[in-house]
């Protein structure tokens, strides 16, 4: 397994909702394809869209700020240092 470096991270992916995303590991990084692991940042009002990984699990865990996450139609209440 192999984790990247910033230098060595592909581009930043900015999505609608306002959400910015950089693999550290995963099919870009490491041809890993069980796990992904991404900085994930949304601004303040910004959203991530919904969506289902099929073959690979996520995780999350809230460095700073607060965030809600609909998880099987469970709406959960996260804060920095809670990991999801």
């Amino acid at each position: 397994m192999k984790f990247s470096g910033q230098s060595q991270r592909p581009a930043e992916i900015h999505n609608p909702e306002g959400e910015i995303l950089q693999e550290v590991l995963g099919l870009q990084v490491g041809s890993v394809q069980s796990h992904s692991l991404a900085e994930i940042r949304i601004p303040p009002g910004g959203s991530s869209s919904q969506h289902y990984h099929q073959q690979a699990g996520e995780s999350y865990l809230i460095l700073s700020g607060e965030a809600e996450l609909d998880l099987d139609g469970q709406t959960l209440n996260l804060k920095r240092g809670m990991p999801c």
